[in-house]
């Protein structure tokens, strides 16, 4: 497990901790689920790169066939899990 996947499960879990303390336990299976399913998807960024190689457009690209990094993934699934932290955290 990289680092920013150990800080992501870290955040995770105090998260759902301070949501459970603060308005119970229905609202905190609820966070848990929704910033469950964007912290999958911070586990499985590279595979989410992997896939995104695939399709129509990349055929016409330049790069055509080149491996597509998967930090810009990585960054995008941080940015989901951030949002929905924050919706559940400030709402």
């Amino acid at each position: 497990m990289e680092k920013h996947q150990k800080i992501a499960t870290a955040f995770y879990l105090v998260t759902i901790a301070y949501i459970y303390s603060r308005d119970g336990k229905e609202i905190a299976i609820n966070a848990a689920l929704t910033l469950g399913a964007a912290l999958i998807a911070i586990y499985f960024y590279r595979l989410l790169a992997i896939l995104g190689s695939f399709g129509f457009p990349e055929y016409f690209a330049k790069d055509y066939g080149s491996k597509t990094h998967p930090a810009p993934y990585a960054f995008l699934c941080w940015v989901l899990f951030l949002i929905a932290s924050a919706l559940f955290l400030f709402f």
